[in-house]
């Protein structure tokens, strides 16, 4: 299996490396976090986990469409989704940004399932 993860900080790919070290089939790679260096359908599976939560609004769909663009059987996206929700944690952090993802996610196939009260949610989109 070849595993590939990314990251926009150079400091938490060392981390990554240095706590992947055993792991031989695991490439890092440091982005722009503006354009995902990989071709056409290059993954099976992309997993993210907070990614889109950090990702402009502006950016966002075309973001998202370059995650499709290199995944040929499902995403799963692990964000937080306090769009709706009174108590938002992400509120304070001026570099997260509330998206609508039952907007972005609604012409997918989609799986969604909230994990707690804080909006962390799993979205499992099926291409």
């Amino acid at each position: 299996i070849r595993l590939v993860g990314v990251d926009i900080s150079s400091s938490q790919i060392e981390y990554a490396k240095e706590y992947c070290k055993d792991y031989h089939n695991i490439e890092l790679i440091e982005i722009d976090g503006k354009k995902l260096p990989f071709e056409k359908k290059s993954f099976e599976m992309s997993i993210t986990y907070g990614c889109l939560t950090c990702v402009k609004p502006k950016h966002l769909k075309y973001f998202f469409n370059q995650i499709k663009n290199i995944t040929t059987q499902c995403s799963i996206m692990i964000e937080n989704d306090t769009l709706s929700k009174k108590y938002n944690p992400m509120k304070q952090k001026y570099w997260f940004y509330n998206h609508n993802y039952d907007n972005l996610f609604k012409n997918e196939n989609m799986n969604k399932n909230t994990l707690n009260p804080n909006g962390d949610t799993v979205f499992v989109l099926k291409y």
